[in-house]
C-alpha cells in the first residue's frame, strides 16, 4: 500500500501546473498586442509617383508600412528596369476578385499592345520641329536630327537648363532665330550669328547625356 502512495506522490510532482492560466505556457508565442490607433484609413487605389528628369533605371522599391500593433516596418523589392521619366510610376492595389482581374487583364493587354504598337509606329517617324533656310531640326522619341550643309565645328552640353550647343562653320550673316519646340524633349531652339560660325542651342526638357553620329546630310543626337 505504501508503494501505491509513493507512486501517486511522484505522479503529482511530475505535473507542470500553470500558475496563471491567462498567460501562455513556456514556448508558446503570445498574440501581438494591438494598437489603439484608428486603422480606418482611406483604401489605397492608385498613387502616381513622378521621378526627376535624371532618372533612368528603377533599382529598388521600398514600402514602409504600419503593423497592427502600431510598429513601423518596411519591405523592399529589388528591380533593374529602364523607365521613361516623362511618365509617372504608379502604386496601386487592385481589390477586384482574381477571376475578374484575369479577364480584365487579358482585355487590357490587347488594348495596351495595340496602343504600344501605334506609339512605336509614331516614334519611328521623325517630325520636323524647327526649320530655317540653312538648317532643319527633326525629332523622334529620344533622337534629334539636324540637317545642314554647314560643317559642325564643336558640340557640347550645358546645364541649368540642360541644352545642347552646336557650332557650325559659316562666314555668312545668319539671321537670329528663337523657335519653340515641342513639349517633350525639345523646349526651344535658339540660333545666333558669330564671327566665322553660327550657334544653335537646343534646350531640352530635362537632364540628358547624348551620343552623336553622322548621318546623310547632317547629324543625329541620341539622348540618353
Amino acid at each position: 500500500m505504501s508503494k501505491i502512495y509513493f507512486l501517486f506522490f511522484l505522479l503529482l510532482l511530475s505535473l507542470n501546473a500553470r500558475e496563471n492560466p491567462f498567460f501562455p505556457i513556456e514556448g508558446e508565442k503570445d498574440i501581438t498586442v494591438t494598437s489603439n490607433e484608428n486603422m480606418e484609413k482611406t483604401p489605397l487605389k492608385k498613387v502616381p509617383i513622378n521621378l526627376p528628369s535624371q532618372a533612368r533605371v528603377v533599382q529598388k522599391v521600398t514600402l514602409e508600412y504600419k503593423n497592427l500593433d502600431g510598429s513601423i516596418e518596411s519591405k523592399s523589392v529589388s528591380l533593374d528596369n529602364k523607365i521613361d521619366w516623362h511618365m509617372p510610376v504608379y502604386l496601386s492595389q487592385n481589390g477586384v476578385k482574381e477571376e475578374i482581374v484575369i479577364e480584365e487583364n487579358s482585355t487590357k493587354e490587347k488594348v495596351t499592345q495595340k496602343t504600344k504598337n501605334i506609339q512605336e509606329d509614331r516614334s519611328s517617324q521623325f517630325a520636323e520641329i524647327a526649320s530655317t533656310p540653312f538648317i532643319r531640326f527633326l525629332s523622334s522619341k529620344n533622337k534629334i536630327q539636324v540637317f545642314t550643309k554647314h560643317k559642325l565645328l564643336r558640340d557640347f552640353i550645358l546645364v541649368n537648363p540642360h541644352r545642347i550647343v552646336l557650332d557650325f562653320e559659316s562666314d555668312a550673316d545668319v539671321k537670329n532665330y528663337t523657335i519653340k519646340g515641342t513639349k517633350i524633349i525639345v523646349q526651344e531652339i535658339r540660333i545666333g550669328n558669330h564671327k566665322g560660325y553660327f550657334r544653335a542651342v537646343i534646350e531640352l526638357d530635362g537632364k540628358y547625356r547624348y551620343k552623336k553620329s553622322e548621318i546623310s546630310g547632317g547629324y543625329e543626337f541620341k539622348l540618353l
